[in-house]
């Protein structure tokens, strides 16, 4: 099962969303983001995709900035998949869980490590434990202060027949800063 194939035209459009608020990178929005009093963050991300496999993802999250620059959190998520494979449909609901660790390299720029864990259930009707090792980096878009758009792309460490992902994948989410 590959929930989650290479959608780039999703993945343009989100891209072109950096040239929509060019201004939304000033600086004073990362010096706001890095001050000690804003060290609470929480968002996280909703995807789709519609077609011969069809996705619906909602994953919400929660971090804390040990660091000016390392931050750590865990989210939940929830993935409903649906395939028509020439009239065999099969459809599950896909949860789980995720702890990550997030490296700010330069303003805007980040690397992250994630550890999830993944249930399905499969087409003989038994349920599928996947637990993935994530890596990848990402870019943060900022909104407003303390708000930004994260643009990631990850790669599965483990990747295998059970593993809902394939190499790479990107993931797009929203963020704000307490």
């Amino acid at each position: 099962m590959k929930a989650l194939n290479h959608n780039w035209k999703v993945l343009f459009v989100f891209v072109a969303i950096l040239f929509i608020f060019p201004d939304s990178g000033k600086s004073q929005y990362y010096t706001s983001y890095n001050a000690p009093e804003n060290r609470v963050f929480f968002g996280g991300h909703l995807g789709f995709q519609f077609g011969s496999e069809s996705v619906f993802d909602i994953s919400p999250l929660i971090g804390f900035k040990v660091m000016p620059n390392v931050s750590i959190g865990m989210g939940l998520s929830y993935q409903w998949y649906s395939r028509d494979n020439g009239g065999i449909d099969y459809s599950t609901s896909i949860y789980g869980g995720r702890l990550f660790t997030t490296l700010d390299l330069i303003e805007n720029i980040y690397v992250q490590f994630e550890y999830e864990y993944l249930n399905y259930e499969g087409s003989n009707n038994n349920r599928i434990q996947v637990w993935n090792y994530l890596l990848g980096g990402g870019y943060r878009q900022w909104i407003a202060p303390n708000v930004y758009m994260n643009f990631m792309l990850l790669f599965n460490l483990n990747e295998g027949n059970k593993s809902p992902y394939e190499n790479p994948f990107y993931r797009v989410g929203i963020e704000v800063g307490i």
